[in-house]
């Protein structure tokens, strides 16, 4: 696949990938958040709420719900806000369904 080349063993197993993140850099960040969301899957839940009070307090959001307007964390607001959504219409996605998702994509 253009923009991704794989490190082999001497045996010709694939140890590593490198990955054109100018080609593919959106597939990356997809792939890095599962990866952070699967190392945190057995750490306790919080509420809505909670979450939306500490971005608050670590000056994310402004009032209730509403995003600063500045252009740096722009995204990662937007993400938040998003996923916050879908969770509350019951939208989450199990980890063990991304995992599943991730061995066949990849």
């Amino acid at each position: 696949m253009d923009g991704i080349h794989y490190l082999v063993d001497s045996k010709g197993r694939k140890k590593a990938v490198q990955i054109d993140l100018a080609k593919h850099g959106a597939l990356w960040e997809d792939f890095h958040d599962i990866l952070v969301a699967d190392s945190r899957k057995n750490e306790s839940r919080v509420s809505f709420e909670t979450v939306k009070e500490r971005l608050r307090i670590r000056n994310l959001l402004e009032g209730p719900g509403k995003a600063r307007t500045t252009k740096t964390g722009a995204r990662f607001r937007q993400k938040v806000e998003l996923g916050l959504k879908e969770l509350d219409e019951g939208k989450g996605i199990p980890h063990r369904v991304v995992r599943n998702r991730l061995r066949k994509r990849f």
